[in-house]
Protein backbone atom coordinates (compact mmCIF):
# COMPACT_ATOMS: atom_id res chain seq x y z
CA UNK A 1 0.00 0.00 0.00
CA UNK A 2 1.40 3.45 -1.17
CA UNK A 3 0.51 6.77 1.34
CA UNK A 4 -0.15 10.65 0.22
CA UNK A 5 2.55 12.83 1.66
CA UNK A 6 1.64 15.79 3.54
CA UNK A 7 3.94 18.74 4.28
CA UNK A 8 4.01 19.18 8.46
CA UNK A 9 6.97 22.03 7.76
CA UNK A 10 10.34 23.40 6.50
CA UNK A 11 13.62 23.24 7.61
CA UNK A 12 13.96 27.16 8.90
CA UNK A 13 16.30 29.28 7.02
CA UNK A 14 20.11 29.41 8.36
CA UNK A 15 22.21 32.64 8.03
CA UNK A 16 25.62 32.48 9.79
CA UNK A 17 27.72 35.69 11.21
CA UNK A 18 30.96 34.60 10.09
CA UNK A 19 33.24 35.58 7.24
CA UNK A 20 32.35 32.46 5.54
CA UNK A 21 29.27 31.28 4.10
CA UNK A 22 27.64 27.78 4.53
CA UNK A 23 25.18 26.38 2.11
CA UNK A 24 21.69 26.95 3.45
CA UNK A 25 19.42 23.92 2.95
CA UNK A 26 15.87 23.25 3.27
CA UNK A 27 13.43 20.44 2.96
CA UNK A 28 10.04 19.47 3.07
CA UNK A 29 9.74 17.05 6.06
CA UNK A 30 7.56 13.80 5.04
CA UNK A 31 4.68 12.68 6.95
CA UNK A 32 3.01 9.55 5.97
CA UNK A 33 -0.89 10.11 6.47
CA UNK A 34 -2.83 7.06 7.64
CA UNK A 35 -4.91 7.65 4.28
CA UNK A 36 -4.09 5.06 1.48
CA UNK A 37 -4.59 5.05 -1.53
CA UNK A 38 -7.92 4.33 -3.34
CA UNK A 39 -8.19 1.35 -6.22
CA UNK A 40 -9.42 4.21 -8.69
CA UNK A 41 -5.92 6.24 -8.39
CA UNK A 42 -4.89 8.78 -5.64
CA UNK A 43 -7.06 11.51 -3.33
CA UNK A 44 -6.96 14.88 -4.58
CA UNK A 45 -4.52 16.33 -2.67
CA UNK A 46 -6.43 18.65 0.45
CA UNK A 47 -5.92 22.37 0.15
CA UNK A 48 -4.17 23.25 3.02
CA UNK A 49 -1.92 20.83 1.67
CA UNK A 50 -1.24 22.09 -0.87
CA UNK A 51 -0.70 25.54 0.35
CA UNK A 52 1.36 24.55 3.35
CA UNK A 53 3.48 22.65 0.36
CA UNK A 54 3.66 25.76 -1.64
CA UNK A 55 4.83 28.24 1.37
CA UNK A 56 7.51 25.46 1.85
CA UNK A 57 8.78 25.94 -1.86
CA UNK A 58 8.59 29.25 -1.58
CA UNK A 59 10.68 29.43 1.82
CA UNK A 60 13.49 26.65 -0.05
CA UNK A 61 13.33 29.40 -2.99
CA UNK A 62 14.06 31.92 -0.32
CA UNK A 63 16.63 30.49 1.25
CA UNK A 64 18.90 29.38 -2.14
CA UNK A 65 18.55 33.27 -3.21
CA UNK A 66 19.46 34.40 0.16
CA UNK A 67 22.50 32.22 0.66
CA UNK A 68 23.39 33.39 -2.78
CA UNK A 69 23.22 37.31 -1.24
CA UNK A 70 24.82 36.61 1.46
CA UNK A 71 27.97 34.70 -0.13
CA UNK A 72 27.94 37.63 -2.32
CA UNK A 73 28.49 40.55 -0.12
CA UNK A 74 30.57 38.49 2.59
CA UNK A 75 33.23 38.12 -0.39
CA UNK A 76 32.52 41.92 -1.35
CA UNK A 77 33.60 43.01 1.87
CA UNK A 78 36.66 40.29 2.15
CA UNK A 79 37.65 42.07 -1.00
CA UNK A 80 37.10 45.62 0.64
CA UNK A 81 39.84 48.40 2.45
CA UNK A 82 37.54 47.34 5.16
CA UNK A 83 37.48 43.94 5.65
CA UNK A 84 35.64 43.40 8.39
CA UNK A 85 32.40 43.38 8.99
CA UNK A 86 31.30 45.81 11.46
CA UNK A 87 28.17 45.50 14.50
CA UNK A 88 25.54 46.66 12.05
CA UNK A 89 26.42 44.53 9.54
CA UNK A 90 26.96 41.75 11.52
CA UNK A 91 23.41 42.06 13.50
CA UNK A 92 21.91 42.19 9.73
CA UNK A 93 23.18 38.80 8.83
CA UNK A 94 22.17 37.53 11.94
CA UNK A 95 18.93 38.51 10.94
CA UNK A 96 19.26 36.81 7.75
CA UNK A 97 18.98 40.63 6.25
CA UNK A 98 22.41 40.86 5.01
CA UNK A 99 21.61 42.51 1.60
CA UNK A 100 19.65 45.48 3.48
CA UNK A 101 22.94 46.32 4.67
CA UNK A 102 24.01 47.10 1.50
CA UNK A 103 21.05 48.78 -0.05
CA UNK A 104 20.86 50.92 2.73
CA UNK A 105 24.20 51.75 3.15
CA UNK A 106 25.00 52.37 -0.86
CA UNK A 107 21.75 52.14 -2.35
CA UNK A 108 23.21 49.60 -5.22
CA UNK A 109 22.00 45.93 -6.00
CA UNK A 110 23.61 43.75 -3.57
CA UNK A 111 26.38 41.62 -5.63
CA UNK A 112 27.56 43.92 -7.43
CA UNK A 113 30.75 45.44 -6.50
CA UNK A 114 30.83 48.61 -4.28
CA UNK A 115 32.26 51.80 -4.73
CA UNK A 116 34.40 53.06 -2.17
CA UNK A 117 36.26 56.60 -1.97
CA UNK A 118 39.97 56.62 -1.82
CA UNK A 119 40.97 56.81 1.60
CA UNK A 120 44.44 58.90 0.33
CA UNK A 121 44.30 61.72 3.80
CA UNK A 122 46.82 61.52 6.00
CA UNK A 123 47.02 62.33 9.56
CA UNK A 124 48.46 65.81 8.77
CA UNK A 125 45.79 66.78 6.12
CA UNK A 126 43.26 65.30 8.23
CA UNK A 127 44.56 67.24 10.78
CA UNK A 128 44.71 70.71 8.44
CA UNK A 129 40.84 69.91 7.82
CA UNK A 130 39.63 69.84 11.44
CA UNK A 131 42.07 73.46 11.60
CA UNK A 132 41.06 75.22 8.53
CA UNK A 133 36.97 74.01 9.21
CA UNK A 134 36.95 75.73 12.31
CA UNK A 135 39.59 78.84 11.91
CA UNK A 136 36.93 81.04 10.45
CA UNK A 137 35.01 84.24 11.19
CA UNK A 138 33.83 83.48 14.07
CA UNK A 139 37.89 85.27 15.82
CA UNK A 140 37.67 88.01 14.32
CA UNK A 141 34.23 88.79 14.67
CA UNK A 142 33.18 86.87 17.69
CA UNK A 143 35.40 89.01 20.28
CA UNK A 144 33.41 92.27 19.80
CA UNK A 145 30.22 90.97 20.61
CA UNK A 146 31.79 88.51 23.61
CA UNK A 147 33.38 91.96 24.44
CA UNK A 148 30.24 94.05 25.06
CA UNK A 149 28.69 91.20 27.20
CA UNK A 150 31.75 90.43 29.65
CA UNK A 151 33.16 94.10 29.54
CA UNK A 152 36.38 92.82 31.52
CA UNK A 153 39.20 90.76 30.47
CA UNK A 154 39.59 88.06 32.87
CA UNK A 155 35.38 86.92 32.35
CA UNK A 156 36.30 87.41 28.26
CA UNK A 157 39.02 84.73 28.98
CA UNK A 158 36.87 82.68 31.16
CA UNK A 159 34.51 82.28 28.26
CA UNK A 160 36.83 81.44 25.81
CA UNK A 161 38.57 78.72 27.81
CA UNK A 162 34.91 77.53 28.67
CA UNK A 163 34.07 77.13 24.97
CA UNK A 164 37.23 75.29 24.12
CA UNK A 165 36.63 72.63 26.77
CA UNK A 166 33.51 72.07 25.41
CA UNK A 167 35.01 71.81 22.01
CA UNK A 168 37.31 69.72 23.28
CA UNK A 169 34.94 67.14 24.55
CA UNK A 170 33.22 67.43 21.92
CA UNK A 171 36.55 65.91 19.64
CA UNK A 172 36.73 63.35 22.11
CA UNK A 173 33.29 61.99 21.84
CA UNK A 174 33.40 62.48 18.31
CA UNK A 175 37.00 60.29 17.89
CA UNK A 176 35.55 57.52 19.47
CA UNK A 177 32.10 57.75 17.55
CA UNK A 178 34.34 58.51 14.54
CA UNK A 179 36.71 55.55 14.61
CA UNK A 180 33.73 53.00 15.04
CA UNK A 181 31.97 54.11 12.15
CA UNK A 182 34.77 55.66 9.49
CA UNK A 183 32.28 56.38 6.31
CA UNK A 184 31.51 58.77 4.63
CA UNK A 185 28.88 60.92 5.73
CA UNK A 186 30.06 61.52 9.41
CA UNK A 187 27.17 62.80 11.82
CA UNK A 188 24.40 61.97 8.72
CA UNK A 189 25.80 58.09 9.43
CA UNK A 190 25.44 58.48 13.17
CA UNK A 191 21.94 59.40 13.08
CA UNK A 192 21.36 56.94 10.80
CA UNK A 193 22.89 54.02 12.23
CA UNK A 194 21.42 54.89 15.83
CA UNK A 195 18.05 56.35 15.17
CA UNK A 196 17.47 54.95 11.73
CA UNK A 197 17.04 56.41 8.13
CA UNK A 198 14.25 58.86 8.26
CA UNK A 199 16.79 60.62 11.26
CA UNK A 200 19.43 60.45 9.03
CA UNK A 201 17.72 61.78 6.22
CA UNK A 202 15.73 64.89 8.23
CA UNK A 203 19.57 65.93 9.55
CA UNK A 204 21.10 65.82 6.06
CA UNK A 205 18.09 67.79 4.68
CA UNK A 206 18.63 70.24 7.30
CA UNK A 207 22.33 70.75 7.20
CA UNK A 208 21.75 71.15 3.65
CA UNK A 209 19.18 73.65 3.51
CA UNK A 210 19.18 75.68 7.01
CA UNK A 211 22.86 75.08 9.05
CA UNK A 212 25.30 74.63 6.26
CA UNK A 213 24.02 77.14 4.17
CA UNK A 214 23.93 79.84 6.97
CA UNK A 215 27.18 78.63 8.03
CA UNK A 216 28.70 79.44 5.15
CA UNK A 217 26.98 82.21 4.50
CA UNK A 218 28.06 84.30 7.54
CA UNK A 219 31.32 82.71 7.10
CA UNK A 220 31.92 84.40 3.39
CA UNK A 221 30.02 87.98 4.29
CA UNK A 222 33.10 87.85 6.49
CA UNK A 223 35.22 87.29 4.27
CA UNK A 224 34.13 89.75 1.51
CA UNK A 225 34.11 92.26 4.15
CA UNK A 226 37.97 91.85 5.26
CA UNK A 227 38.59 91.79 1.55
CA UNK A 228 37.54 94.72 0.72
CA UNK A 229 38.44 96.62 3.98
CA UNK A 230 42.52 94.91 3.16
CA UNK A 231 41.71 96.46 -0.58
CA UNK A 232 41.46 100.00 1.12
CA UNK A 233 37.22 99.90 0.65
CA UNK A 234 34.38 100.29 2.85
CA UNK A 235 32.29 97.47 3.13
CA UNK A 236 29.29 98.65 4.94
CA UNK A 237 29.20 101.75 2.05
CA UNK A 238 25.89 101.56 0.37
CA UNK A 239 27.87 101.56 -3.31
CA UNK A 240 29.74 98.15 -2.29
CA UNK A 241 26.74 95.83 -0.41
CA UNK A 242 26.05 94.16 -3.46
CA UNK A 243 29.66 94.06 -4.48
CA UNK A 244 30.43 91.87 -0.92
CA UNK A 245 27.75 89.65 -1.70
CA UNK A 246 28.63 88.77 -4.81
CA UNK A 247 32.57 88.15 -3.78
CA UNK A 248 31.14 86.15 -0.77
CA UNK A 249 28.86 83.83 -3.36
CA UNK A 250 31.75 83.76 -5.44
CA UNK A 251 34.03 82.31 -2.84
CA UNK A 252 31.68 79.78 -1.81
CA UNK A 253 31.37 78.28 -5.47
CA UNK A 254 35.35 78.27 -5.83
CA UNK A 255 35.67 76.32 -2.84
CA UNK A 256 32.80 74.13 -4.18
CA UNK A 257 34.80 73.93 -7.36
CA UNK A 258 37.76 73.07 -5.48
CA UNK A 259 36.35 70.11 -3.80
CA UNK A 260 34.82 69.38 -6.68
CA UNK A 261 37.88 68.55 -8.90
CA UNK A 262 39.30 65.81 -6.40
CA UNK A 263 40.23 64.71 -2.88
CA UNK A 264 44.13 65.34 -3.12
CA UNK A 265 43.79 69.05 -4.67
CA UNK A 266 41.41 69.92 -1.94
CA UNK A 267 43.39 68.55 0.29
CA UNK A 268 46.48 70.70 -1.07
CA UNK A 269 44.43 73.86 -1.32
CA UNK A 270 43.29 73.47 2.29
CA UNK A 271 46.59 72.96 3.69
CA UNK A 272 47.72 76.21 1.93
CA UNK A 273 45.17 77.82 3.53
CA UNK A 274 44.99 76.63 6.57
CA UNK A 275 48.75 77.96 7.06
CA UNK A 276 47.58 81.23 5.80
CA UNK A 277 44.83 81.25 8.52
CA UNK A 278 47.20 79.51 11.18
CA UNK A 279 49.91 81.41 10.09
CA UNK A 280 48.10 84.94 9.88
CA UNK A 281 46.86 84.50 13.20
CA UNK A 282 50.16 84.02 14.46
CA UNK A 283 51.55 87.03 12.97
CA UNK A 284 48.83 89.14 14.75
CA UNK A 285 49.78 87.33 18.40
CA UNK A 286 53.54 88.01 17.70
CA UNK A 287 53.24 91.68 16.59
CA UNK A 288 50.80 92.77 18.92
CA UNK A 289 53.03 91.37 22.10
CA UNK A 290 56.08 92.56 20.58
CA UNK A 291 55.17 95.54 19.33
CA UNK A 292 51.94 96.95 20.85
CA UNK A 293 52.13 95.51 24.25
CA UNK A 294 55.53 97.55 25.21
CA UNK A 295 53.71 100.63 24.09
CA UNK A 296 50.37 100.07 25.70
CA UNK A 297 51.23 97.92 28.42
CA UNK A 298 48.75 95.85 27.52
CA UNK A 299 44.98 96.40 28.87
CA UNK A 300 44.31 93.19 31.41
CA UNK A 301 43.58 95.24 34.54
CA UNK A 302 40.89 95.40 36.09
CA UNK A 303 40.73 92.06 35.42
CA UNK A 304 36.99 91.78 36.74
CA UNK A 305 35.32 95.56 36.07
CA UNK A 306 32.01 95.56 38.44
CA UNK A 307 29.29 94.08 36.61
CA UNK A 308 31.45 92.36 34.51
CA UNK A 309 30.86 88.95 35.05
CA UNK A 310 26.73 87.56 35.60
CA UNK A 311 25.93 84.28 34.48
CA UNK A 312 23.10 85.46 32.17
CA UNK A 313 25.84 87.61 30.39
CA UNK A 314 28.22 84.58 30.15
CA UNK A 315 25.91 82.06 28.53
CA UNK A 316 24.97 84.62 26.00
CA UNK A 317 28.74 84.98 25.63
CA UNK A 318 29.44 81.35 25.22
CA UNK A 319 26.75 80.69 22.16
CA UNK A 320 29.75 83.48 20.34
CA UNK A 321 32.41 81.12 21.85
CA UNK A 322 30.92 78.09 20.30
CA UNK A 323 30.18 79.70 17.00
CA UNK A 324 33.71 80.65 16.97
CA UNK A 325 34.87 76.80 17.31
CA UNK A 326 32.51 75.57 15.17
CA UNK A 327 33.56 73.12 12.26
CA UNK A 328 35.74 71.04 15.09
CA UNK A 329 33.88 68.24 13.89
CA UNK A 330 33.57 68.53 9.95
CA UNK A 331 36.68 66.05 9.95
CA UNK A 332 34.42 63.04 10.08
CA UNK A 333 32.20 63.80 7.02
CA UNK A 334 35.75 62.71 5.16
CA UNK A 335 36.25 60.23 7.52
CA UNK A 336 35.44 57.84 4.03
CA UNK A 337 38.68 59.51 2.40
CA UNK A 338 41.00 59.39 5.80
CA UNK A 339 43.52 56.78 5.44
CA UNK A 340 43.99 54.33 8.70
CA UNK A 341 40.74 56.23 10.37
CA UNK A 342 40.83 54.20 13.79
CA UNK A 343 44.32 55.97 14.36
CA UNK A 344 44.59 59.22 12.58
CA UNK A 345 40.44 60.38 12.77
CA UNK A 346 41.02 60.44 16.48
CA UNK A 347 44.86 62.14 16.10
CA UNK A 348 43.24 64.76 13.37
CA UNK A 349 39.81 65.49 16.05
CA UNK A 350 42.14 65.76 19.29
CA UNK A 351 45.11 67.48 17.73
CA UNK A 352 43.39 70.05 15.35
CA UNK A 353 41.21 71.16 17.72
CA UNK A 354 44.00 71.76 20.53
CA UNK A 355 45.56 73.65 18.24
CA UNK A 356 42.72 75.94 17.81
CA UNK A 357 42.20 76.30 21.18
CA UNK A 358 45.81 77.61 21.94
CA UNK A 359 45.97 79.60 18.83
CA UNK A 360 42.54 81.25 20.17
CA UNK A 361 43.32 81.99 23.58
CA UNK A 362 46.69 83.80 22.29
CA UNK A 363 44.66 85.98 19.53
CA UNK A 364 42.43 87.19 22.38
CA UNK A 365 45.40 88.27 24.63
CA UNK A 366 46.86 90.11 21.57
CA UNK A 367 43.65 91.75 21.27
CA UNK A 368 43.68 93.10 24.38
CA UNK A 369 47.27 93.84 24.43
CA UNK A 370 46.61 96.88 21.82
CA UNK A 371 42.94 97.52 22.84
CA UNK A 372 41.11 98.08 25.80
CA UNK A 373 37.69 96.66 26.08
CA UNK A 374 35.77 99.74 25.48
CA UNK A 375 37.10 99.71 22.10
CA UNK A 376 37.03 96.31 20.99
CA UNK A 377 32.97 95.89 21.92
CA UNK A 378 32.44 98.80 20.02
CA UNK A 379 34.93 97.02 16.61
CA UNK A 380 33.25 95.00 14.33
CA UNK A 381 35.69 93.51 12.91
CA UNK A 382 38.67 93.22 16.14
CA UNK A 383 41.29 92.28 13.73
Amino acid sequence: MASTRNVSGCIALHVPTSNSATAITGSIANVHSSNELEPGGPKRMPRRVERRIRICAQTIATAAIQNTKLASVLAIRASSPVAAPDSTERRLVALGRPDQYVQRMNSIPVGEPRTELKRTLGVWSATAVVIGSTIGSGIFRSPAGIADKLPGPLPMMMVWVAGGLFALCGALTMAEVASALPMTGGIYVFCREGWGRLAGFLFGWGQVVMIRAASLGAISITFAEYFFRVSGFDPLAPANVMKVRWLAAGAIGLTGVFNYVGVRFAATVSNVTVIAKYGGLVFIVIVALAVGLPQTGGHYTPAIPAGSLTMAAFGLALVSTLWAFDGWADLVYNAGEVKNPGRNLPRALIGGTLAVIVIYLAANMAYLAVLPIETMRHSKLVA
